[in-house]
């Protein structure tokens, strides 16, 4: 009767003669990453989209090419971002409709942004300043549209001063602001429709303060 069972060389040659089959035929594995290609930077836009606009412009990543979608998801325009700036021509949209501003780059990668057309019918027009706020302004004065609700804000938007301008002019009284305030000028009329401007608080300068020879 044959008690040999084999040497320790032979058991070993048998144990791993699979995986020494196994490395001479590797299976492939298919890696799940995209690629290495960066995302864009979403795009950045020039102003707000109103009913009247017809160009669309602003700030994409050089090269990339830059598409105006409506809700539908149809292209309106596009235009490839040369320099880093775009301008894409589109017909005028309807109050409330949600654009869609993509940016794809050379690496088919893309990010995109949404703006709602801002509706200007009956819109007043903007506010006009009589003249620069200093810090040391406590009237802020100007022309709006007649009967329109006139406010200042301070850059946390809390309102700082309101008047009507019942014959298209406004005096508003506020309390001195800083050096370096950003100050919001709002128009609202009676279709609740507002425009506004800003502006920065000004230094009262030396020459101002000096007495007149």
């Amino acid at each position: 009767m044959n008690t040999n069972v084999g040497t320790p060389l032979d058991y070993c040659v048998c144990i791993y003669c699979p995986i020494a089959i196994n490395k001479k035929q590797p299976i492939p594995i298919q890696s799940p990453v995209e690629g290495t290609a960066s995302k864009p930077t979403e795009p950045v836009l020039l102003g707000n989209i109103t009913d009247q606009t017809t160009i669309v412009a602003g700030w994409a990543e050089k090269g990339s090419t830059v598409k105006v979608k409506n809700e539908e998801g149809s292209v309106l325009g596009s235009s490839v971002a040369e320099d880093g700036t775009f301008q894409v021509k589109i017909p005028a949209q309807s109050g409330g409709t949600v654009l869609a501003i993509s940016s794809t780059n050379s690496a088919e990668k893309s990010s995109a942004i949404q703006s709602t057309v801002e509706d200007t019918t009956n819109k007043p027009a903007d506010p006009v300043l009589l003249d620069k706020i200093t810090d040391q302004t406590t009237m802020v004065a100007g022309w709006a549209e007649k009967g329109s609700t006139v406010q200042v804000k301070n850059e946390f938007g809390t309102v700082i001063g309101s008047s009507v301008a019942e014959d298209g002019t406004f005096q508003v009284k506020i309390a001195p602001q800083t050096n370096g305030t950003l100050v919001t000028i709002t128009s609202t009329n009676s279709a609740k429709k507002s425009s506004e401007i800003q502006t920065i608080v000004e230094p009262m300068s030396v020459l101002h303060l000096l007495p007149a020879n």
